[in-house]
This record gives C-alpha cells, sequence and structure tokens, in this order.
C-alpha cells in the first residue's frame, strides 16, 4: 500500500518533528542523527519504514512486542504519534561507539535486549514532544 506521504509530512510537523518530503520519501528527524524513513517503493504499491543506514524496517503495519505474547499494531501516521507521545521508543544498538541497528520498540517490552552479546550497548530514546 502506497503511503500519502504529504499528509504523514502534515502530522510529524503537527507532532514538532522535523521532516523533508523528496520525491517518494518522506525523511523525519526524531533526535540527532535518528532520521525516521518512509518511502514508497516507485514500481509497486509497496512501502518501508525504517531507519537511515539501519538494516530494521518493516512494510505497511508495524507490529511492536509489548513482552510475552502481546503486541500492539501501528499504522504510519499511528507511529508518529506513538513516538510522539512515548509509547514507542527509538533504541539503538552499539559496538565500540559505532551504531549497528535502531528500530522501534514498546518501553514495556523488557524481551527486547535478549541478544545482547558482551560489548554491545544499547541507547533508548524517548522523542516525546
Amino acid at each position: 500500500m502506497q503511503l500519502d506521504l504529504r499528509e504523514l509530512a502534515s502530522v510529524a510537523t503537527e507532532l514538532g518533528f522535523d521532516c523533508e518530503l523528496l520525491g517518494a520519501e518522506l525523511a523525519v528527524t526524531l533526535a540527532p542523527g535518528s532520521i525516521l524513513s518512509f518511502q514508497n517503493v516507485t514500481d509497486g504499491d509497496d512501502n518501508a519504514i525504517g531507519f537511515k543506514g539501519a538494516a530494521w524496517h518493516t512494510h505497511d503495519t508495524l507490529y511492536v512486542t509489548l513482552g510475552g505474547d502481546g503486541h500492539v499494531e501501528y499504522a504510519a501516521d499511528e507511529i508518529l504519534i506513538a513516538l510522539a507521545s512515548g509509547d514507542l521508543l527509538v533504541v539503538e544498538e552499539t559496538t565500540k561507539g559505532k551504531v549497528r541497528d535502531r528500530w522501534l520498540a514498546s518501553p514495556r517490552n523488557v524481551d527486547a535486549f535478549s541478544s545482547m552479546e558482551a560489548g554491545d550497548e544499547v541507547r533508548v530514546v524517548c522523542v516525546a514532544r
């Protein structure tokens, strides 16, 4: 499903996030160095939502684990609203000071960090406005 990037830009701006619309991509700055990208695939009906420079991404609906068997679903605009309210956090996994991955997590999910190894660090950023 194609995202309405102009509408998402309007939501992001209303919530206090800086954003830039570049063709088929909306780049939303959540925190310094943390840019969440909403992209429409130009040769199809797909989209991708993820962080610049990170492997993690999702399509259409974001499913966030709450720990155990529970989860919450977020549409693209709801992701921005949840970030602004603190219901979603930005998690950065680093090794020796270099960001290896960045993803979104619920503050209620303590299982999100169980795969960490010695020397790994996690930075959790609440971008609530």
